[in-house]
């Protein structure tokens, strides 16, 4: 094979239109995560439940709370010797499993959540 001057400008050319739309695509790829970011941002955050009050809501012990938040990957912190769960997780699982839940503590959480200031 010859190489000339017309076949390496060919090549050029091929490799600045390659580049360029790898270019889009990654400007593309920042802008959606960007975008995540704000819609993040943007939904409401809610304080995490005491252990006692995600046990009274599913109508199961602690303990049993205790054991089961793997499989039903349920998040949690813990801080001393204090557990708390995230709501949004509890109500997933009591979704997709069909769990059993009381209404009533689900309102008390509800009600306790807005009346909590703002940080």
């Amino acid at each position: 094979m010859e190489i000339t001057l017309e076949t390496l400008h060919d090549n050029q050319e091929a490799l600045r239109e390659l580049v360029s739309s790898v270019l889009t695509l990654l400007n593309k790829e920042k802008g959606k995560t960007g975008r995540q970011k704000e819609e993040k941002d943007n939904q409401p955050t809610m304080p995490p439940i005491p252990n006692s009050v995600a046990a009274a809501l599913l109508r199961i012990s602690t303990r049993q709370l205790q054991r089961i938040r793997k499989q039903y990957n349920l998040k949690w912190l813990k801080r001393g010797r204090e557990v708390l769960y995230f709501l949004g997780p509890l109500i997933e699982a009591i979704n997709v499993y069909h769990l059993p839940w009381d209404p009533d503590v689900f309102d008390k959480i509800r009600t306790n959540c807005k009346n909590r200031p703002r940080l």
